[in-house]
């Protein structure tokens, strides 16, 4: 009887260590992941760890020399509390006036206390971006501003990116894809399709990514123009062992 006993208060004590753990091990973040990079898109994901909250602002920062706002909205964490019955105002800034100014904000809030968006998942606002600059390897999005606040409407974790005594927040940063000079399609391999396709979007024929012409300048140049794709057909020929750009 005296064993039984001993074994269930131990048993008791480990889950109780192990739950308590757990509750450490959850501490409280936002942060920025970049989720996809589909073309010239990025996709940024808004995550809010570790904590239940009812209203969540937050402000991005980006260079809109570099990146062009497409959308913003709510990401799938608050998809799922919707969906369970629980009503949410999100609103977002206007991606072309964002586009100019390099900020972007989006405000979530719901009214009912009892929607607990721990239990859900994490992201809570999803951004695309278009990338304008090719010249650079890594995507640089930043939070300027955040705050969650709580059923009671007190702050549950505030950011303000000035001060160094602030929460954990991971700034996105994302290694682009690299692009070979010639390999139009990025198929990895270069064929005549990779001229034809340079010769179709001189000719107003097809629209190719920015990532896509300048994988298609092998020329060097500035500009695209029919030399570019004489030189891939060249090259396909045996007549230039380089392009001028590589």
């Amino acid at each position: 009887m005296r064993k039984g006993i001993v074994l269930i208060l131990t048993l008791a004590f480990l889950f109780s260590l192990i739950c308590g753990l757990g509750a450490v091990g959850v501490s409280p973040s936002i942060r920025l992941t970049v989720s996809e990079v589909s073309g010239d898109q990025i996709t940024v994901q808004l995550r809010a760890e570790g904590m239940d909250w009812v209203g969540l602002s937050v402000q991005l920062l980006y260079d809109p020399s570099r990146l062009t706002l497409l959308s913003a909205g709510e990401g799938t964490g608050i998809a799922a509390a919707r969906q369970d019955g629980f009503s949410f105002l999100c609103q977002s800034g206007d991606p072309a006036q964002s586009s100019q100014t390099g900020r972007c904000a989006f405000v979530a809030a719901t009214g009912a206390k009892d929607c607990a968006m721990s239990r859900y998942d994490s992201v809570a606002a999803v951004f695309v971006f278009r990338l304008t600059d090719l010249a650079i390897d890594v995507i640089p999005v930043q939070l300027a501003v955040a705050s969650l606040l709580d059923v009671s409407g007190v702050p549950l974790l505030e950011y303000t990116g000035f001060t160094p005594d602030q929460p954990p927040v991971v700034y996105g940063e994302y290694s682009l894809p690299t692009y070979e000079f010639g390999d139009v399609n990025g198929d990895g391999e270069l064929t005549v399709y990779d001229a034809l396709l340079l010769l179709q979007n001189l000719a107003g024929s097809v629209s190719l990514t920015p990532r896509n012409l300048a994988a298609g300048k092998v020329a060097g140049q500035a500009d695209l123009t029919v030399y570019d794709a004489l030189l891939i057909l060249q090259r396909l020929a045996g007549a230039v062992d380089t392009f001028p750009a590589a």
